[in-house]
């Protein structure tokens, strides 16, 4: 039986059989290897019922190594320089290793250098090439592994060795590839093993601060060990170490002090208690630092310390202070990093990033409302590019201060199974950096590793649905032809992905539809976008992916959602045009009609002067009620029913208090109010009570049989509305109308707090405003029978800022 067979770049023939044997063939040489799979690898799976030992399939690679799948057997790596084969089987205890049943049938790659397993237990995908994270952690039954205690310091010896410290595990120690070396207990006394700090000496030794001032000092060379205590550290915890310039070792102890050890007389000097110094809290040191000018920088949990190294002293103290913002914005402190020259970064338990200012002594901070993923930043450090890395407490970034972008690294669910808890991140000899949580120890490198071709991926459209039903697009993005919809098919959900499985930085998508998204929405790693209630019309989705500082190519496509008929250009032109033809026929009948009257007068000048005011009345009529329909129309447009009826009602009403008045010059004072007052209301109504309206009437005026035109000042009220109150950038626009008997006349005064003329005229595009304002004008000269009519218009200001208009309209008392 046939199983599997490939033909690699180097003209060897892989041949498998229903056997636990399977051959490879060299055409060069024309010899036969055979190889058995018993003898190859050691199986935790055998499925006696199916069957034995087999190889099901080959795979060449683009490194041109041959992976090789098997059934219970697991997977198989060939070395061809030593013609033998590397096995990895199935670990149910490792979350990131292979995981199968019995059978690896297919194995492929993808273009970021992935290679697929398809086993009877699904997917298994692995990076060979690209491993960007690496997790060092206690294993279950494994000796051969770093002991299950928190884990509190490493370090790297010259000879390359990497050695983590543990509370209550003592030291374990790693050859420079992370290959298990030996763990180091000790018997007694307990706190020997409960390892709190590293420190290398110049003369190569590594001196592990343990509980209650133990130092051990070992030899990576001969693998010995002595300790000490010094009484200069009081029996205290050693929580740091750190050596400066001169080789000399700094130790920040548990009670908040710090001793030190002179490298020339080889000897060991206790905090200078006797000396006066500073008052303030002593509090556990967790980080100490020094700058390019070898000054001394302490985190401890009382706040940011300065440390004299001559006078061994704190010679000053910074603590949160509520009443000075350029105040420390926490007491604890941990990560210290240089900045530059003059600043210092400094890493706070919930007070996020500050930065310290060292030639004035001031702090700014960036917490989570600047941006700042976290308010709690542990370690810190600046790479060779200008980068800022920091740990929060289950994540690791990157940021450049200057721009506050925050990149977030990708690591392999199950890398991290505790929060971060050490202060620094230390370079290891290979360009990796070094950090741990309480449970794991995490290297990486800071360059991006990924090639250049990847670096322009176009995120890919995988879905997409109307009210949740999938929706087949892929002919449509296939020839770039936009997805047509019902205008009741208005609830759009979208899911887009970047096609990539190995990328060191987070992913963070931005899409818009336009016209709906005025700007790009940040989604962050979300791969979705939902809209709802969308209108009809022509939308252009867009999304686009970030990684790093990378911005890849758009991917987009239209969508069309077809709207009703009644909202059709056409339907709305004919309906336009068939109200404009009754107006239009009302006001010509109307006009008609007052002229016959006009001719049957007596006197001829106030036949003349009656004509006219009624053309101008029955003229302003049609003008006035064709808005009125039209805001009747936006609301019938905008499916707003409600509206839509009580506007049709409250016209109605309107229309017939106009009607009625018709017939005669004249109408009572308060009647010609409560029409005014009713067509104010159309008006808040059709503008979304974007203005407020406020009446004062003489009641001698109201009480009154005073004769007034009827519609006198509504030209004036309109023109406040559309061109002050309407163009207003937020709804408090306030409409006042003062009527009051001055003398022997009727004022009215209407005030507005809108935009001022000079900005209404700059963008007025009703020029029909201006005609309703000049039969407005003529109306009141041809009542008050005078050369100008008694209008006055007023502009206000607030702070020299246009603050509204004031018209003045008085009328003679008849």
């Amino acid at each position: 039986e046939l199983r599997g067979m490939l033909i690699d770049s180097k003209e060897n023939y892989w041949i498998s059989t229903g056997s636990p044997f399977f051959y490879r063939y060299n055409a060069v040489s024309k010899k036969m290897f055979t190889y058995s799979l018993p003898g190859i690898t050691t199986a935790t799976k055998i499925n006696q019922e199916k069957g034995v030992l087999m190889v099901n399939c080959f795979f060449e690679d683009n490194h041109h190594n041959i992976w090789i799948g098997t059934s219970n057997g697991g997977l198989l790596q060939y070395n061809s320089g030593n013609d033998s084969f590397i096995s990895i089987i199935n670990d149910e205890n490792n979350k990131q290793g292979l995981h199968y049943n019995y059978e690896i049938y297919c194995i492929v790659q993808d273009k970021e250098e992935n290679i697929w397993l398809g086993t009877d237990k699904g997917i298994s995908i692995f990076s060979p090439y690209r491993q960007y994270f690496q997790s060092i952690h206690h294993e279950e039954n494994n000796p051969s592994s770093i002991p299950k205690n928190e884990i509190m310091n490493f370090i790297q010896t010259a000879n390359g060795d990497i050695i983590a410290g543990t509370w209550g595990g003592g030291i374990t120690v790693y050859d420079s590839k992370w290959d298990f070396k030996k763990n180091i207990s000790f018997t007694n006394p307990y706190q020997y093993n409960m390892v709190w700090s590293f420190v290398q000496n110049d003369d190569g030794n590594i001196w592990a601060g343990c509980q209650h001032g133990f130092i051990h000092i070992y030899n990576p060379v001969s693998g010995t060990i002595k300790t000490i205590r010094p009484p200069e550290l009081n029996n205290s915890t050693i929580w740091c170490m750190t050596k400066d310039r001169k080789g000399n070792i700094w130790l920040g102890l548990h009670d908040g002090k710090i001793a030190g050890w002179n490298k020339e007389q080889n000897k060991f000097y206790r905090y200078n208690d006797s000396a006066r110094g500073i008052t303030q809290e002593f509090a556990h040191v967790s980080n100490i630092f020094f700058d390019s000018r070898q000054q001394c920088w302490v985190s401890t949990m009382s706040g940011l310390k300065q440390f004299d190294t001559e006078k061994r002293l704190y010679s000053a103290v910074y603590v949160p202070d509520k009443n000075n913002p350029s105040a420390i914005s926490a007491n604890i402190t941990e990560g210290i990093e240089e900045y530059n020259d003059s600043t210092l970064l400094i890493g706070t338990r919930y007070g996020g990033l500050n930065f310290f200012n060292l030639r004035n002594k001031t702090f700014s901070h960036l917490t989570a409302k600047d941006g700042l993923p976290a308010n709690t930043i542990h370690a810190i450090k600046k790479d060779a590019a200008g980068y800022v890395w920091f740990t929060t407490d289950y994540a690791i970034y990157k940021f450049k201060p200057a721009d506050k972008k925050f990149i977030r690294l990708n690591i392999d669910p199950g890398s991290i199974n505790s929060e971060f808890k050490t202060a620094s991140f230390y370079p290891l000899q290979d360009g990796q950096w070094l950090t741990a949580t309480v449970a794991e120890m995490i290297c990486f490198y800071t360059r991006n590793n990924f090639s250049q071709k990847n670096r322009n991926a176009k995120v890919e459209i995988t879905g997409f649905k109307v009210f949740n039903n999938d929706v087949s697009i892929d002919s449509f993005l296939e020839t770039n032809k936009p997805v047509r919809l019902s205008y009741g098919q208005n609830f759009l959900s979208f899911e887009f992905a970047l096609l990539g499985f190995s990328n060191q930085q987070q992913t963070n998508y931005y899409y818009r539809l336009n016209p709906v998204d005025k700007d790009w929405v940040h989604g962050g790693t979300t791969r979705f976008a939902n809209y709802t209630d969308l209108q009809p019309g022509e939308y252009n989705f867009e999304v686009k992916a970030e990684q790093g500082d990378n911005m890849g190519e758009t991917t987009s496509f239209k969508i069309i959602i077809t709207p009703p008929i009644y909202k059709t250009a056409w339907f709305k032109i004919l309906v336009a045009l068939i109200i404009t033809g009754l107006l239009y026929a009302l006001a010509k009948w109307r006009i008609n009609t007052i002229s016959k009257e006009a001719r049957t007068k007596t006197l001829f000048n106030k036949q003349m002067a009656e004509m006219e005011m009624k053309a101008l009345r029955s003229q302003m009529n049609p003008h006035f009620t064709f808005n009125c329909i039209n805001s009747i129309d936006a609301f019938i447009h905008s499916n707003d029913k409600y509206n839509a009826t009580l506007y049709l009602n409250k016209f109605a009403k309107l229309l017939r208090n106009i009607l009625d008045s018709s017939k005669q010059n004249t109408v009572l004072f308060s009647k010609d109010v409560d029409t005014l007052k009713l067509y104010i209301e159309l008006e808040e109504l059709r503008h979304e009570n974007k203005f407020k309206t406020f009446f004062k009437i003489d009641n001698e005026l109201l009480s009154s049989d005073y004769k007034v035109p009827p519609l006198i000042v509504q030209p004036f009220v309109e023109n406040a509305i559309l061109h002050g109150l309407k163009n207003k950038d937020d709804n408090e626009g306030m409409l006042t109308i003062i009527i009051e008997k001055v003398n022997d006349k009727i004022q009215y005064v209407i005030t507005d707090n809108g935009i001022g003329r000079a900005a209404a005229e700059k963008i007025m595009q009703n020029k029909e405003s201006h005609y309703g304002m000049q039969m407005g004008y003529d109306r009141i000269k041809l009542f008050n029978k005078e050369e100008k009519a008694s209008v006055t218009v007023k502009d206000l200001y607030h702070n020299e800022n246009a603050a509204g208009t004031e018209v003045t309209v008085k009328l003679n008392i008849i």
